[in-house]
């Protein structure tokens, strides 16, 4: 296996951080074949900003992946995509705790696409079961409330 991660954080003003995350992994089986390890992820790029001020913050995402077409002959390969995210929050900080409230959006542009690491698969054709497996399409556009106390 080979593969590095690599994270950049830029802070552009006091308040507002900039930062972009990439990784990739490439696996190959070590015997005769050489045919690619299943469960692969794909090369993938995250494009952030985030404002905070006080308890208050603010921020969005957009995540790049690539296609993955490097698979082994029982694995199916899936597109390239692009989704986005918003999300605000506050917090609460006590002495030794803090209380978050954030609301956050997922999906932002109801993107219709296929994780590779998905290992949940349908089968498209009732006649052809398994012979025409594809996977299950990710969630469209979600709203999701978080609490999180930490102490």
């Amino acid at each position: 296996m080979l593969g590095f991660e690599a994270q950049l954080h830029y802070m552009i003003t006091e308040n507002l951080v900039a930062s972009a995350t990439t990784d990739y992994v490439r696996g190959t089986r070590d015997d005769e074949t050489n045919d690619p390890l299943p469960f692969i992820p794909p090369l993938r790029t995250t494009l952030g900003l985030k404002y905070e001020v006080n308890n208050w913050n603010i921020g969005a995402q957009y995540r790049l992946v690539s296609s993955q077409t490097r698979v082994p002959d029982d694995e199916l390969p899936t597109d390239g995509y692009g989704i986005a995210r918003v999300e605000g929050g506050y917090q609460i900080r006590g002495d030794d705790s803090v209380h978050s409230f954030n609301v956050r959006v997922d999906n932002l542009f109801n993107t219709n696409y296929t994780d590779h690491m998905s290992v949940v698969r349908r089968f498209q054709d009732p006649e052809l079961g398994p012979a025409a497996p594809t996977r299950f399409d990710m969630p469209g556009i979600n709203f999701n409330l978080i609490y999180r106390y930490s102490f």
